[in-house]
């Protein structure tokens, strides 16, 4: 016996076959989903004196944080003044200090010219003193050959 199926009949075959497996995969699904849900009921039944405790110490805690927070901010309300005067402070020895280096600076250009201007000094003087030196022994030599000329003379006659 042949019967015969149109495209039609196919595709709904296919979708009901498709349908199956998707009421088959969501079944699954919801029965992972009752599982968890046993655990989680389970856990939440085993730490349930837990979960009272830490609900009960929440505000003690709170407190606490509280407490920790308004003595921080007391604390910055002193040490704010306090980090003020410090800043004051840290300026005026920086100004100081600028202060100071320019007078250093000024110092060590000053000293550097005199250094300059003695070095030249001392330089002038012993081309000076070379110079008169050269003129002396030229007279002393002019001194001695005259009076070799004057011995000469004299011991001539």
């Amino acid at each position: 016996m042949n019967i015969p199926i149109t495209i039609q009949d196919f595709f709904k075959i296919i979708l009901y076959i498709l349908g199956i497996g998707a009421l088959a995969y969501l079944i699954l699904i919801f029965k992972n989903i009752v599982e968890i849900l046993k655990r989680v009921n389970k856990l939440t039944e085993e730490n349930e004196e837990n979960f009272n405790t830490t609900m009960n110490e929440i505000p003690k805690i709170s407190k606490g944080v509280t407490s920790i927070v308004e003595n921080t901010e007391k604390a910055i309300e002193s040490i704010v003044p306090e980090v003020d005067g410090i800043l004051h402070s840290t300026n005026n020895i920086t100004g100081k200090l600028e202060s100071i280096t320019e007078l250093v600076d000024g110092a060590t250009y000053k000293v550097a010219e005199t250094v300059d201007s003695v070095t030249s000094d001392i330089s002038d003087t012993a081309d000076t003193i070379k110079t008169n030196l050269e003129s002396i022994s030229g007279y002393i030599a002019l001194m001695n050959e005259i009076l070799i000329i004057i011995k000469n003379i004299i011991f001539k006659k």
